[in-house]
């Protein structure tokens, strides 16, 4: 079994050759990325977990508020009160 992402895996899960695969890197690849960027993705990693712009402003101004108190940040850091 192959690490995934190595050349030999992505080949084999393509059905392509493993001279394919390099072709693409070497020649194609910058074009796939300007290609997804242009339609307004990206590319992240597997474990990234990504969330709305909203949703991030949301929440650092509910931590900001509860931090700003001080019983709340000394439970949210498991401190004493």
């Amino acid at each position: 079994m192959q690490e995934p992402g190595s050349q030999v895996a992505i080949a084999a899960s393509l059905g392509v050759s493993e001279s394919t695969i390099s072709r693409i890197k070497n020649e194609k690849l910058a074009d796939c990325l300007a290609l997804l960027y242009a339609v307004g993705l990206k590319v992240v990693d597997q474990d990234a977990v990504c969330i709305q712009p909203e949703a991030l402003a949301f929440m650092r101004l509910t931590a900001l508020r509860a931090l700003a108190n001080d019983e709340a940040a000394q439970q949210f850091f498991g401190e004493d009160a």
